[in-house]
Protein backbone atom coordinates (compact mmCIF):
# COMPACT_ATOMS: atom_id res chain seq x y z
CA UNK A 1 0.00 0.00 0.00
CA UNK A 2 1.23 3.66 -0.45
CA UNK A 3 2.13 6.34 1.16
CA UNK A 4 -1.13 8.17 -0.07
CA UNK A 5 -3.97 5.41 0.28
CA UNK A 6 -2.15 4.72 3.60
CA UNK A 7 -2.49 8.24 4.61
CA UNK A 8 -6.32 8.19 3.10
CA UNK A 9 -7.14 4.99 5.34
CA UNK A 10 -5.76 6.35 8.83
CA UNK A 11 -8.07 9.52 8.11
CA UNK A 12 -10.90 7.59 7.06
CA UNK A 13 -10.75 5.07 10.29
CA UNK A 14 -10.00 8.46 12.04
CA UNK A 15 -13.07 9.85 11.10
CA UNK A 16 -15.03 6.92 11.18
CA UNK A 17 -13.61 6.25 14.88
CA UNK A 18 -14.65 9.88 15.57
CA UNK A 19 -18.20 9.57 14.76
CA UNK A 20 -18.78 6.33 16.74
CA UNK A 21 -17.00 8.22 19.95
CA UNK A 22 -19.28 10.95 19.31
CA UNK A 23 -22.28 8.70 19.69
CA UNK A 24 -21.06 7.78 22.93
CA UNK A 25 -22.10 11.13 24.17
CA UNK A 26 -25.55 11.12 22.68
CA UNK A 27 -28.89 11.46 25.71
CA UNK A 28 -27.99 11.98 29.32
CA UNK A 29 -24.23 11.63 30.28
CA UNK A 30 -23.18 8.48 32.01
CA UNK A 31 -19.87 8.19 32.17
CA UNK A 32 -19.81 4.38 31.44
CA UNK A 33 -22.55 4.11 28.87
CA UNK A 34 -22.09 1.38 26.75
CA UNK A 35 -22.28 1.48 22.89
CA UNK A 36 -25.07 0.85 20.81
CA UNK A 37 -25.25 -2.10 18.84
CA UNK A 38 -24.76 0.03 15.21
CA UNK A 39 -21.91 1.92 17.06
CA UNK A 40 -20.29 -1.71 17.86
CA UNK A 41 -20.62 -2.28 14.43
CA UNK A 42 -18.50 0.67 12.91
CA UNK A 43 -15.90 -0.10 15.79
CA UNK A 44 -15.66 -3.81 14.43
CA UNK A 45 -15.66 -2.05 10.79
CA UNK A 46 -12.64 0.47 11.04
CA UNK A 47 -10.74 -2.41 13.56
CA UNK A 48 -11.17 -5.16 10.40
CA UNK A 49 -10.01 -2.15 8.12
CA UNK A 50 -7.36 -0.68 10.45
CA UNK A 51 -5.82 -4.19 10.63
CA UNK A 52 -6.40 -5.52 7.21
CA UNK A 53 -4.38 -2.30 5.95
CA UNK A 54 -1.71 -3.22 8.55
CA UNK A 55 -1.26 -6.75 8.24
CA UNK A 56 -1.02 -6.61 4.46
CA UNK A 57 -2.86 -10.03 3.37
CA UNK A 58 -3.16 -11.78 0.28
CA UNK A 59 -6.74 -13.18 -0.56
CA UNK A 60 -5.36 -16.18 0.60
CA UNK A 61 -4.39 -15.24 4.04
CA UNK A 62 -7.44 -13.11 4.18
CA UNK A 63 -9.49 -15.76 4.01
CA UNK A 64 -8.50 -17.87 6.73
CA UNK A 65 -7.30 -15.51 8.63
CA UNK A 66 -10.74 -13.73 9.49
CA UNK A 67 -12.11 -17.00 10.53
CA UNK A 68 -9.55 -17.29 12.79
CA UNK A 69 -9.12 -14.08 14.36
CA UNK A 70 -13.24 -13.76 14.76
CA UNK A 71 -13.42 -16.95 16.68
CA UNK A 72 -10.36 -15.42 18.69
CA UNK A 73 -11.67 -12.12 19.26
CA UNK A 74 -15.16 -13.72 20.17
CA UNK A 75 -13.55 -15.66 23.27
CA UNK A 76 -11.94 -12.69 24.14
CA UNK A 77 -14.37 -10.70 24.54
CA UNK A 78 -16.32 -13.22 26.43
CA UNK A 79 -13.40 -13.62 29.36
CA UNK A 80 -13.26 -10.34 29.27
CA UNK A 81 -16.85 -9.93 29.77
CA UNK A 82 -16.82 -11.99 32.49
CA UNK A 83 -13.65 -10.05 34.38
CA UNK A 84 -15.27 -7.20 34.33
CA UNK A 85 -18.32 -8.26 35.63
CA UNK A 86 -16.34 -9.95 39.04
CA UNK A 87 -14.44 -6.37 39.04
CA UNK A 88 -17.70 -4.42 39.19
CA UNK A 89 -19.17 -6.50 41.99
CA UNK A 90 -15.93 -6.11 43.89
CA UNK A 91 -16.40 -2.17 43.40
CA UNK A 92 -19.78 -2.37 44.55
CA UNK A 93 -18.71 -3.99 47.37
CA UNK A 94 -15.68 -2.11 48.26
CA UNK A 95 -18.20 1.10 47.97
CA UNK A 96 -20.95 -0.27 50.05
CA UNK A 97 -23.56 -0.67 47.33
CA UNK A 98 -23.49 -4.67 47.70
CA UNK A 99 -22.51 -6.69 50.42
CA UNK A 100 -20.09 -9.83 49.84
CA UNK A 101 -19.42 -12.39 52.55
CA UNK A 102 -15.52 -13.33 52.84
CA UNK A 103 -16.26 -16.71 51.11
CA UNK A 104 -17.85 -14.80 47.82
CA UNK A 105 -15.16 -12.29 47.86
CA UNK A 106 -12.56 -14.98 47.80
CA UNK A 107 -14.13 -17.14 44.94
CA UNK A 108 -14.41 -13.44 42.75
CA UNK A 109 -10.79 -13.39 43.69
CA UNK A 110 -10.28 -16.82 42.63
CA UNK A 111 -12.57 -16.31 39.69
CA UNK A 112 -10.37 -13.62 38.28
CA UNK A 113 -7.20 -16.02 38.73
CA UNK A 114 -9.00 -18.72 36.67
CA UNK A 115 -10.01 -16.27 34.05
CA UNK A 116 -6.10 -14.98 33.35
CA UNK A 117 -5.31 -18.01 33.12
CA UNK A 118 -8.11 -18.75 30.78
CA UNK A 119 -6.73 -15.42 28.79
CA UNK A 120 -3.09 -16.78 29.07
CA UNK A 121 -3.91 -20.25 27.50
CA UNK A 122 -6.46 -18.37 24.69
CA UNK A 123 -3.40 -16.35 23.29
CA UNK A 124 -1.20 -19.50 23.46
CA UNK A 125 -3.56 -21.58 21.54
CA UNK A 126 -4.60 -18.55 19.13
CA UNK A 127 -1.03 -17.48 18.54
CA UNK A 128 -0.43 -20.85 17.06
CA UNK A 129 -3.35 -20.55 14.84
CA UNK A 130 -1.86 -17.50 13.90
CA UNK A 131 1.33 -18.74 12.84
CA UNK A 132 -0.69 -21.38 10.47
CA UNK A 133 -1.89 -18.43 8.58
CA UNK A 134 0.78 -15.26 9.28
CA UNK A 135 3.94 -15.00 9.42
CA UNK A 136 5.64 -13.90 12.45
CA UNK A 137 5.52 -10.54 11.53
CA UNK A 138 2.22 -10.29 10.58
CA UNK A 139 1.58 -11.98 13.84
CA UNK A 140 3.89 -9.02 15.76
CA UNK A 141 1.93 -6.48 13.44
CA UNK A 142 -1.43 -7.59 14.42
CA UNK A 143 -0.59 -7.56 18.37
CA UNK A 144 0.62 -4.13 17.53
CA UNK A 145 -2.12 -2.78 15.61
CA UNK A 146 -4.81 -3.94 17.96
CA UNK A 147 -3.18 -2.34 20.72
CA UNK A 148 -2.66 0.47 18.50
CA UNK A 149 -6.89 0.86 17.15
CA UNK A 150 -7.84 0.47 21.30
CA UNK A 151 -5.50 3.18 21.96
CA UNK A 152 -7.03 5.27 18.87
CA UNK A 153 -10.43 4.54 19.91
CA UNK A 154 -9.94 5.14 23.39
CA UNK A 155 -7.95 8.17 23.29
CA UNK A 156 -10.64 9.87 20.44
CA UNK A 157 -13.68 9.11 23.55
CA UNK A 158 -11.18 10.47 26.11
CA UNK A 159 -10.68 13.56 23.84
CA UNK A 160 -14.50 13.79 23.04
CA UNK A 161 -15.55 13.41 26.85
CA UNK A 162 -13.21 16.03 27.40
CA UNK A 163 -14.82 18.60 24.85
CA UNK A 164 -18.43 17.73 26.21
CA UNK A 165 -17.37 18.81 29.81
CA UNK A 166 -14.92 20.99 29.62
CA UNK A 167 -16.56 24.61 30.90
CA UNK A 168 -15.43 27.79 29.29
CA UNK A 169 -16.40 30.75 31.48
CA UNK A 170 -16.16 33.18 28.01
CA UNK A 171 -19.66 30.96 27.16
CA UNK A 172 -21.52 32.48 29.80
CA UNK A 173 -20.79 35.90 28.84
Amino acid sequence: MNIMNMKNLWISLLVMIGSVTLGFGQGPHHPHKKPTKEQMEKIKEAKIAFISSRLNLTSEQSQNFWGVYNEYNESRQTLHMQKHEIRRSLRQHKRGKKTLSDNEIKQKLTDMVTLKEKMATLEKNYQQKFFTVLSPNQVLELHESEREFMRTLRDKAHEHRGKRHHHNPEDDE
